[in-house]
């Protein structure tokens, strides 16, 4: 004689809890490329769009956001609304963003010498 199964866990009413039991093989792939685009999409959407920002002041010659605050601005928006999976999604944003930061911090002195280069020639380098 098999012992009967255990009760179902009990969730608060509207609240779904998903298990390994409820997700497995190409299933559970799906679900995480589609919990990943909705927990991360957003600050890759801000970081992307923060980055074409300070491209386009640099190539203008404009004031530019400082990296610090595009990595900032990037984080905070991690934190926006998962904040509540202990902290997880700042955490990852964070130590993501520790390798591209320097990228970030090396664009102004690659403009400011390639403009100097520029400024040395004698005539004006023709523009489309």
């Amino acid at each position: 004689m098999t012992e009967p199964s255990p009760p179902p866990a009990r969730s608060a009413p509207g609240v779904s809890i998903i298990t390994e039991s409820d997700v497995t093989g190409s299933d559970a792939f799906d679900l995480w490329v589609g919990l990943s685009l909705v927990i991360t999409g957003p600050a890759h959407v801000v970081f992307a769009a923060l980055c074409v920002k300070r491209v386009r002041e640099l190539a203008s010659g404009l004031d530019t956001m400082p990296p610090s605050r595009i990595c900032s601005t990037t984080v905070v928006v991690s934190c926006v609304p998962f904040v509540l999976l202990l902290g997880l999604p700042p955490m990852l944003v964070g130590l993501t963003l520790v390798p591209i930061r320097p990228l970030l911090d090396r664009m102004q002195p690659l403009v400011d010498r390639e403009r100097g280069e520029l400024a040395l020639l004698p005539g004006r380098l023709p523009r489309v």
